[in-house]
């Protein structure tokens, strides 16, 4: 069965051997490279367990927690073994980043280890003006407090720095309590006075909207801009399109989710109490969601699509359908050499959609041909 979808003749399992990329895509095995990067991604959390694990041998209430995993979560990145639903449900309890995903996949009974990080030399805390840093920086335990973070780690750069440096030290070099850790110190203690343990027992608010993580699909989308170089293809992938809806939920005040396929297939949508799906780029997913998403939208949810969603099963196997074309009414060519995006441009005048804009041409990436 794996030689028919790989494109393959591999007699045993010790002839099995990785494809790169461009190979895959010469010889048309994108689904074995997709296979491929998805048991890496099983094998990074495997690793983590085996720590966690060894560990655990001595101090059994041992968790594990980790920091900035993968580039930056609207980045494309195939290569980093990172499925933040695999890794976060199955072995790390908390980590610095991401917010949202270890919100959404970390089980409750973690939940309490999460944590975000802050540091007073982000471009959008320091400056010089000493009562300006310390408004600024001081409110970066309270925005994780309120964002659902039950920690706050520091992350410094710096311990110790000449003194020319424009950067102030954590700790000084008699190891006393510098300014800016100060600044950090007293509004934690000030958090921990009683008001944490109101806001640990509360839930952000997610406005019955999620958001579809697809690991395969992001493999899928890295095959994709494989095929179609450019900028415009560059520009399009599961996360930087995750980007512009959590960008476009935050300013627009509303809270979100995202949900795995595992948990879709599980009906938490229906279980959540969501209203709105928002399914980015997902090209390649598990069939399974299929039935609850049906299930779903005939209870009155939404279903928002933007590109080929469903051409192909998460192992990237294209059929001569997309699987949820019925439910879009629409008939998509599923080959990944199908859509190939192109620029171009959209006059908004004045008056756009009952708001007042000035009047310019706007570079858009043209969506795909749908029948």
């Amino acid at each position: 069965i794996l030689n028919h979808a790989w494109q393959t003749d591999f007699k045993t399992w010790d002839d099995v051997t990785p494809s790169v990329l461009s190979d895959a895509v010469e010889s048309g095995q994108i689904v074995r490279w997709i296979d491929h990067r998805r048991h890496m991604d099983k094998v990074y959390t495997d690793y983590l367990r085996f720590k966690v694990e060894a560990v655990r041998r001595f101090d059994p209430a041992a968790e594990g927690c980790g920091d900035n995993f993968r580039v930056a979560s609207n980045m494309l990145d195939s290569y980093s073994g990172v499925d933040y639903w695999r890794l976060f449900s199955e072995v790390v309890a908390g980590a610095g980043l991401p917010e949202k995903y270890l919100l959404s996949f970390t089980p409750p009974e973690r939940q309490h280890l999460i944590m975000a990080r802050g540091a007073y030399w982000y471009s959008d805390i320091f400056t010089d003006d000493s009562e300006l840093l310390q408004q600024r920086f001081g409110n970066q335990p309270w925005r994780n407090l309120f964002a659902g973070m039950h920690g706050y780690a520091y992350f410094p750069s710096h311990f110790f720095l000449y003194p020319s440096s424009t950067y102030p030290p954590v700790l000084n070099a008699d190891l006393s309590e510098g300014y800016v850790g100060k600044i950090a110190a007293d509004a934690v203690s000030q958090i921990r006075s009683g008001i944490d343990r109101l806001i640990f027992e509360s839930k952000c608010d997610n406005s019955g909207i999620a958001i579809l993580f697809s690991r395969s699909s992001e493999h899928a989308a890295s095959a994709w801009q494989f095929l179609h170089k450019g900028k415009s293809a560059a520009r399009l992938s599961p996360p930087s399109l995750i980007g512009v809806y959590s960008d476009m939920l935050n300013y627009l005040g509303y809270g979100y989710s995202f949900l795995s396929e595992a948990q879709i297939a599980d009906h938490a949508l229906q279980k959540g109490g969501f209203r709105l799906l928002i399914m980015p780029f997902s090209q390649a997913l598990n069939p399974d969601v299929q039935k609850p998403i049906m299930e779903f939208l005939s209870q009155g949810g939404t279903v928002m699509a933007d590109i080929r969603p469903g051409i192909a099963d998460q192992h990237g196997q294209i059929g001569t359908k997309g699987f949820l074309d019925e439910l879009f009414g629409v008939c998509h060519q599923t080959e990944y050499q199908a859509y190939a995006p192109t620029l171009d441009t959209v006059r908004i005048g004045e008056d756009f959609l009952g708001n007042k804009l000035p009047s310019a041409d706007y570079g858009v990436i043209m969506g795909p041909y749908v029948k």
